[in-house]
């Protein structure tokens, strides 16, 4: 490797700066050399006064990604993507729940990105700050994990120098103060209630609490209520000063950008950053588990039981990362892996199950395979069924093909995994992080395809024995539970619309940006076409239609597809029933193949019908363990009233699904699988005049005659306001839906006023708005939305909270009084202004995949609004006044339907008789 030593120092207002990087890279280039280097600054001058900052190295990899390091000791990570003109920046601090040191255990790093982010420096206010954002459409967040800290901006391309001063300025200048402080101690308790709430949340803590003793991995990132309460400012200024320091922080952008420009924005952003002492942290030693490790916690409000049974293993680093993966895959990763089949579609003695090789940079690497058990006489079967699973794995080698086949899907997940510019970023730093290498993604499928069956039973002897084994369980409280204790881009092409002889329209689009092909195919029916016999008759023919054919059984479908490292899957929803698939271009004609087979050839076999039919009927008990689940129930049956199909969940019913037969499923299915109730879209890397010859040919033989036309539901007559409520046990979290009138898809013309103000109110598709700083600001909410129903029928507009009882009148007093606001129209230019361009930016985001760009084409198609309608979206937000926002507040958002689910309150003690003398 040759070096090139440059020697004039970066000052930060120098324009040369970029010209000397660029020469450098030249004469790297010129030597055959993939790397060049740029001369150090002695320490004293970098310590001193001075503000002028040198990149002290440069590295191009081989994947095009740019490795740089300024003299502050900070390191940035850049990779272009000209796929889209967007790009995002990203700020990772090494500061996570597991190097706190002396705040183990109180959540210092969470709340401290919650201070930070968006949050009051000493060059702006958190309103002004804000006001940025929102004029680069919103897309920021951030969040915190056990070893880092991360926030980002996402942008248009040409305003990354915004989005990069915006994070410097954080970074650098953050003012906490006291009025956020408190506010944000709220909102995380608040954050906290709503996680702890989850079942889900609360099996992966009790894991961690059975897995580890001393590693600070054991202690909730979100902290424990009682141990964050005692923080001061002082504590968190103390924090900030040993862990914000440059040399601790790792910056990543990718988008469409020149990473040259880009690395001397970020070098003069943070230019004047000075370098801290480097945090010495040194982490415990997990002590060797000598037994089986058994714990279980009790909740209220649960129907089904979860597991997790984990063991300890590696970090990222370690060899035998490749061959854990493999294992997990072939354990339990997708349809065709042994859990799934045994446990899941031959047994029935679990609603889902999965196995997971979690290997991050420090040493707390778990094993674990999680399990939903809906009948709690099945936990110890199930339990020791995956125990005998993994005994298998030490007596016997993986079968050739069956590795391979998960070879390929850990491959093409990779492929897929890397299609946005989030994902790209995101992976440059844990890469960095972790591994010390920022391709260590791309790096790692080669890895994979090197690990042989031999390897898979080696580590399966080392690492799987039962004393190292610890299981741990959430089920339903108060249930008699004892007898079941277990022991450079290329531009894509226009879209090709072709009519089927069969009435199918055909939507073909060239995208050879990525090797993948995205088929999306929506026949009219869903929630619409039944009635409340029938209730989810439209979801239940959607999943077994794709389990299997007349031609290929389950497993021989589900090997086929893992084989090619593809995905296939079936769907239901309000307006529609689907198919959707995804494969990597060469297997373009195959994956052609099966969709036809799944489409002309459903099995509807009457004993997978049943087997799916149980799954249903656990999914229905299990809802009742969400409240989201709760309020949209009860919000859509008040709201809709009875008669109409949007009353009724999607899923169905008990009554419906247990009388529902395989041959009413194939009867729904031929009644409305047909060409002219349809739209199919292949969007992705092929010849489009031979994809149309190709789909055309396999789909010939789909029903040419119409399906039946599904009558229209009436919009509800909402004359008065009204108000529903339900009670459950458990005291720490409320909801509080709003429903209020609303639109059809068609309804163009009001359509992007309520988007608009949408994001005025909610801030769109990211925490914001009006709602969002009333509410979260005043610590009385974790989070608040609001979502603009769209169907084929007038459907509602929904605003929905989840807070603490407490908190249920307040919470709906303020949403009704911002309501009021917007029909007064008291919306300003400047947040007109931003709504605006989060709207577009939002948008543009939302196209990256080819799935995502076929899916939207084949629903405007269907619902005759044209392929294309989706790329007019810009002028028609652009062209969105503020009086089309007040006229649409007024319009719609007049009397409501409220759904508050909440605790019930503790009924007054009687009063005692009085005593006689």
């Amino acid at each position: 490797m040759m070096k090139h030593v440059l020697a004039p120092i970066f000052h930060r207002d120098s324009v040369s700066a970029l010209v000397v990087v660029c020469v450098g890279l030249m004469l790297a280039a010129a030597a055959g050399a993939g790397e060049s280097f740029y001369e150090r600054r002695p320490a004293d001058i970098l310590m001193g006064e001075a503000t002028e900052v040198v990149v002290d190295v440069v590295s191009v990899a081989e994947s095009k990604t740019v490795k740089a390091e300024l003299s502050n000791g900070m390191v940035v990570l850049l990779k272009e993507n000209h796929t889209a003109p967007i790009a995002i920046v990203q700020v990772t601090v090494k500061a996570g729940s597991i190097y706190e040191q002396e705040y183990l255990g109180a959540g210092i790093s969470h709340l401290f990105e919650h201070l930070m982010h968006s949050g009051t420096t000493t060059t702006r206010s958190e309103e002004e700050t804000k006001k940025i954002l929102e004029s680069l459409g919103n897309m920021t967040n951030a969040y915190t994990s056990f070893d880092k800290t991360s926030y980002y901006v996402k942008s248009t391309n040409a305003d990354i120098d915004t989005a990069i001063e915006l994070l410097a300025d954080w970074m650098m200048n953050t003012k906490v103060t006291e009025k956020e402080f408190n506010r944000e101690m709220q909102v995380v308790q608040r954050e906290y209630e709503r996680a702890y709430a989850k079942p889900s949340r609360v099996l992966f803590q009790l894991a961690g609490e059975n897995m580890f003793r001393v590693h600070p991995v054991r202690y909730p990132i979100l902290g424990y209520p009682g141990v964050r309460a005692k923080f001061t400012l002082e504590d968190i200024s103390a924090y900030r000063a040993r862990m914000y320091v440059p040399n601790n922080m790792v910056v990543a952008a990718v988008g469409d950008f020149k990473w040259a420009d880009v690395l001397e924005k970020i070098r003069a952003a943070f230019g004047s950053f000075r370098r801290g002492a480097s945090p010495a942290i040194s982490l415990p030693t997990e002590p060797e588990q000598v037994d089986t490790r058994v714990m279980r916690k009790g909740m209220a409000d649960l129907n089904i039981t979860l597991i997790a049974m984990s063991y300890h293993t590696i970090p990222l680093t370690h060899p035998d990362l490749y061959s854990l993966d493999v294992l997990a895959a072939v354990l339990g990763q997708g349809e065709s892996s042994r859990l799934v089949r045994d446990l899941k579609n031959e047994r029935n003695l679990v609603q889902s199950i999965s196995a997971w090789s979690y290997t991050p940079g420090y040493d707390a690497g778990r094993f674990t395979v999680f399990a939903r058990v809906p009948d709690a006489e099945n936990v110890t079967k199930a339990t020791e069924a995956v125990k005998e699973h993994i005994a298998r794995f030490k007596a016997e080698p993986v079968d050739e093909g069956e590795l391979q086949r998960v070879k390929n899907k850990i491959a093409a997940d990779h492929v897929y995994a890397g299609q946005t510019i989030e994902s790209q970023a995101g992976s440059l730093i844990s890469g960095y992080l972790s591994a010390g290498d920022p391709d260590f993604d791309a790096r790692y499928v080669a890895g994979i395809q090197k690990v042989t069956a031999e390897e898979v039973r080696r580590i399966a002897r080392k690492y799987f024995s039962d004393d190292k084994l610890c299981i741990t369980i959430v089920e339903p409280k108060g249930k008699d539970t004892a007898a079941a204790a277990p022991t450079a881009a290329t531009r894509a092409g226009a879209v090709r619309e072709t009519k089927l002889k069969n009435g199918l329209t055909l939507l073909l689009k060239r995208n050879p940006n990525v090797p993948i092909v995205a088929f999306e195919l929506y026949f009219l029916a869903g929630l619409r076409a039944e009635t409340e016999a029938t209730n989810g008759i439209s979801a239940f023919t959607a999943r077994v239609w794709s389990k299997e054919t007349k031609n290929r059984s389950q497993v021989e479908l589900a090997e086929e597809l893992e084989n090619m490292g593809a995905k296939l899957s079936t769907g239901s929803g309000n307006n529609t029933f689907f198919l959707r698939a995804t494969c990597l271009a060469k297997d373009f004609d195959k994956m052609t193949e099966i969709v036809s087979d799944v489409v002309l050839n459903p099995a509807f076999g009457p004993e997978e019908c049943e087997k799916v039919r149980k799954r249903i009927l656990n999914a229905i008990k299990e809802r009742e363990d969400s409240i989201y689940m709760q309020a949209q129930r009860l919000l859509q049956k008040t709201y809709y009233g009875e008669g109409s199909p949007y009353a009724m969940d999607t899923i169905g019913t008990t009554e419906s699904i247990g009388q529902l037969t395989a041959e009413d499923l194939a009867s729904f299915y031929r009644k409305y699988a047909r060409g002219p109730n349809g739209v199919l879209a292949v969007y992705g890397d092929f010849d489009p005049a031979g994809a149309e010859k190709a789909i055309s040919a396999a789909l010939a033989v789909l029903p040419p005659k119409p399906a039946p036309k599904i009558k229209p539901t009436p919009a509800p007559n909402l004359e008065k306001d009204k108000q529903a409520e339900a009670y459950r046990e458990r005291k720490d979290t409320a909801a509080v839906y709003f429903a209020f009138p609303g639109m059809k898809f068609g309804d163009v013309a009001d359509r992007y006023p309520m988007q608009m103000l949408d994001v005025v109110l909610s801030g769109g598709g990211h925490p914001g708005g009006w709602l969002h700083e009333a509410l979260r600001g005043a610590g009385l909410v974790y989070e608040v939305h609001a979502f603009n129903y769209l169907g084929l029928d007038a459907r509602h507009f929904q605003i929905q909270a989840i807070t603490n009882p407490a908190a249920v009148e307040q919470v709906k007093a303020t949403i009704i009084e911002k309501i009021e606001k917007m029909r007064k129209g008291e919306i300003t230019k400047d947040e007109f202004a931003r709504a605006k361009k989060i709207c577009i930016t939002e948008e543009l985001m939302s196209r990256q995949t080819n799935t995502a760009q076929a899916q939207t084409a084949a629903i405007d198609e269907l619902y005759g609004l044209g392929y294309d309608f989706d790329s007019g979206f810009s002028d028609r937000i652009n062209a969105v006044t503020i009086d089309d926002v007040t006229r649409v507040a007024s319009k719609y958002l007049g009397h409501y339907v409220c759904a508050i689910i909440t605790a019930k309150q503790d009924e007054p003690a009687e009063p005692s008789e009085p005593k006689g003398d």
